[in-house]
């Protein structure tokens, strides 16, 4: 069966039809809301939407997508492991622990994406393919300054 997704046959032609690993490590932090709490958008709820919005569909929907092009391939590999970068400051724990009350959009993205990536461990762990989301720790990436 020939995919109609042209990544998942181009990446297949490069990997004789199957993939062993998938990392997802992209992710949008807003600028808008990186250094702000959700009670700075008590007098701007739209700006913040917006912000959500935008947070969610890259951190979960485009993980989401990506998943979803390659597990063909995935089910065909022989290691069978997907990877998703995510951050403590997911961890209501650590949230609480060191009061992390800035970047909520992305920190609430990054909760819905640990919960996306098991739900498809879920689905595929019995073909013997893993699916974990795991955090780096603190990465200075030199987006933002410190």
């Amino acid at each position: 069966m020939t995919s109609s997704n042209p990544r998942q046959r181009k990446t297949g032609s490069l990997t004789g039809g199957k993939l062993d690993y998938l990392i997802n490590n992209a992710a949008y932090v807003s600028n808008t809301s990186a250094f702000k709490t959700l009670g700075d958008f008590q007098d701007d709820p739209d700006t913040l939407a917006k912000d959500l919005t935008t947070s969610f569909t890259t951190n979960v929907v485009g993980v989401i997508q990506t998943i979803n092009v390659f597990v063909p391939l995935l089910r065909k590999g022989t290691e069978k492991k997907v990877l998703t970068l995510s951050t403590g400051t997911a961890d209501a724990d650590m949230i609480n622990q060191f009061e992390l009350d800035v970047a909520a959009p992305y920190s609430i993205s990054k909760v819905a994406v640990n919960v996306a990536v098991a739900k498809y461990n879920a689905l595929y762990k019995k073909e013997g393919t893993l699916f974990m989301a795991i955090s780096p720790g603190y990465v200075d990436t030199g987006n933002h300054p410190g």
